[in-house]
C-alpha cells in the first residue's frame, strides 16, 4: 500500500477492474497487494482502493521487477510476479470447473457414487496423489468408515480409525476448527499417530477438509501429495467451496437414501 499520490494522467481501476484486467479472482488481487505486488491507493475515509492501470498493465505484461522501488516497498522478481500470474490464472480455471462440476454433485443421489465422484474430482483438480472421504460415527473413535478412497493402504486406514476427537491430527484440527488444515512434511510434523503411516504410503503433504453442513460436521476429506506442496490461500478457499457443496450434497443422498 503507497501512501503517495499516483501519478497524473494514470486512470485508477477499483478491485473488480483490476482483477478483471488481470483475469483473476478480487482476492488474488487483494493479496498481490498485501505482498506488495501491487501498489493500491486509499480514496476515501471508507478505505476504498484503487490501482493505477500503468502497475495493473505492468504486472499483466511481466515487468514488475522494479514494484515499489520509489515507494520504499521491496521489489519483487518478473519471474515471481509472472509465476504468480500464472497461478492466478489457473485458480481461476479451476474456479470455473468446480462450479461446474458442483452443479453435476449435486445431482447425484447414489450414494456410493456421489462418494467415490466426491475423491475422484478432488484429487484431479488438486492434483493429489491419493484422496479419501472419512464419514464420522458414534463413539470416542469417530474415524473407522473410510466412506471413498483413491491409494490409500489399510495400514494408513488403521490409523486414522484409531484417531479421537481429542486427538493432534490435521483432519481432526479441520473439523474442531471449520476450516482446511494443511501440512507439509506430514511423514515428520504429522501427529505421532500417523507419522509412521504417513511415511509408509509416501505421503509428503496433506490438507484436510471438513464437511460441514449448518455447523453440523457429516465428515472429513483428505487430499494427499507424495511431493512437498504449498497450498495458498486462495487454493484453500476453492477446495473449502467444493467441501461445502460435497457436505450438502452427501445429505441429501443420505436423506434419500433412509427414505428408499
Amino acid at each position: 500500500m503507497s501512501a503517495s499520490r499516483p501519478r497524473p494522467g494514470d486512470p485508477l481501476l477499483s478491485v473488480s477492474q483490476a482483477a478483471a484486467r488481470l483475469g483473476v479472482h478480487v482476492n488474488t488481487v487483494r493479496a498481490w497487494t498485501a505482498a506488495g505486488r501491487l501498489t493500491a491507493y486509499r480514496i476515501n475515509e471508507r478505505g476504498d482502493r484503487r490501482y493505477p492501470a500503468s502497475e495493473v498493465d505492468a504486472l499483466l505484461a511481466g515487468q514488475g521487477a522494479d514494484r515499489g522501488a520509489n515507494n520504499g516497498e521491496r521489489p519483487g522478481s518478473v519471474e515471481h510476479a509472472t509465476d504468480a500470474l500464472q497461478r492466478a490464472r489457473e485458480e481461476l480455471d479451476r474456479a470455473r470447473v468446480l462450479r461446474e462440476v458442483i452443479a453435476e454433485m449435486t445431482a447425484t443421489l447414489d450414494f456410493p457414487s456421489l462418494l467415490a465422484d466426491i475423491v475422484e474430482r478432488t484429487r484431479t483438480l488438486f492434483g493429489a496423489d491419493k484422496a479419501g472421504v472419512w464419514l464420522l460415527g458414534a463413539g470416542r473413535q469417530p474415524f473407522g468408515t473410510m466412506a471413498a478412497a483413491h491409494e490409500i493402504s489399510d495400514r494408513f486406514r488403521e490409523a486414522v480409525a484409531g484417531l479421537t476427537m481429542e486427538s493432534d491430527a490435521v483432519g481432526v484440527r479441520a473439523l474442531r476448527e471449520r476450516r482446511p488444515v494443511w501440512l507439509r512434511g506430514a511423514h515428520r510434523r504429522g501427529a505421532a499417530a500417523l507419522s509412521d503411516a504417513y511415511g509408509a504410503d509416501g505421503i509428503r503433504t496433506v490438507c484436510m477438509v471438513p464437511l460441514v453442513v449448518s455447523d453440523r460436521p457429516l465428515g472429513v476429506l483428505g487430499l494427499y501429495h507424495c511431493t512437498d506442496r504449498v497450498w495458498p490461500e486462495e487454493e484453500l478457499e476453492l477446495v473449502q467451496a467444493f467441501a461445502n457443496q460435497a457436505a450438502i450434497a452427501i445429505q441429501n443422498a443420505q436423506l434419500y437414501r433412509s427414505v428408499e
